[in-house]
């Protein structure tokens, strides 16, 4: 991966442990990801995970509790009816399809969600990066949210490693980036030499929609 840039804050490195019987290697990056919500829709992904695991992430671990009001709203893409599953925020709690499989599977690294506020407002994402490995991840061909599984930020095709497909006829891999201060989105279309707009530059925490023109996988991944 050229030029990668792993932004995260008070990281911390534990390498090392030997034993008379054995040397034994293990490593784990921990840190946070300060993440700034406006008053209105950002489009969040998480990329610190709470165990290691990459599986066990929730709202609560998350996203927590502690906002300045409630009826904040977290909407997660789920794939099968191509719309957004809604929880929100009461003061009892969140509530409303927290054991969903979009909501789930949104939280997970390598996903995203939206996070509607009603001011603008700081929350910070904890964990550890996931063990570096290199990462297949098969995508159809219709509308989902996607990111980089690590906290790794670039251009998506020279820094993060996607590979377009080229354009079948009228269609073409596609990537809407969510533009905060516009609250629209700003579409990226792949045509033969180039992408319109430009190559996405994906932030750290970034999310956005992957539309491959048919089924592809994008091989990426992490090495320290």
């Amino acid at each position: 991966m050229k030029a990668k840039t792993l932004l995260i804050a008070a990281a911390t490195l534990a390498v090392g442990a030997i034993t008379s019987q054995a040397q034994v290697y293990s490593q784990n990056i921990v840190g946070y990801i300060n993440v700034q919500l406006t008053n209105g829709f950002t489009f969040v992904a998480n990329q610190l995970d709470l165990d290691g695991t990459g599986t066990n992430n929730t709202i609560q671990s998350v996203i927590g509790t502690n906002f300045p009001t409630t009826s904040t709203k977290v909407l997660a893409w789920d794939i099968p009816s191509q719309g957004f599953k809604t929880v929100t925020l009461f003061a009892s709690g969140w509530s409303g399809g927290l054991a969903g499989t979009a909501v789930k599977n949104a939280l997970q690294p390598g996903g995203g969600v939206f996070i509607q506020s009603a001011v603008v407002t700081n929350f910070t994402i904890v964990g550890q990066v996931m063990p570096p490995q290199t990462n297949q991840t098969s995508y159809a061909s219709t509308y989902q949210v996607v990111s980089y599984p690590w906290p790794v930020s670039g251009y998506l095709t020279t820094n993060l490693n996607y590979a377009p497909n080229a354009p079948i006829g009228t269609t073409y891999d596609q990537v809407l980036q969510w533009n905060v201060t516009a609250q629209g989105f700003v579409t990226h279309k792949k045509f033969a030499g180039s992408w319109s707009g430009g190559s996405p530059n994906i932030g750290v925490a970034e999310p956005f929609f992957l539309i491959p023109n048919q089924t592809t996988t994008w091989t990426n991944g992490f090495n320290l």
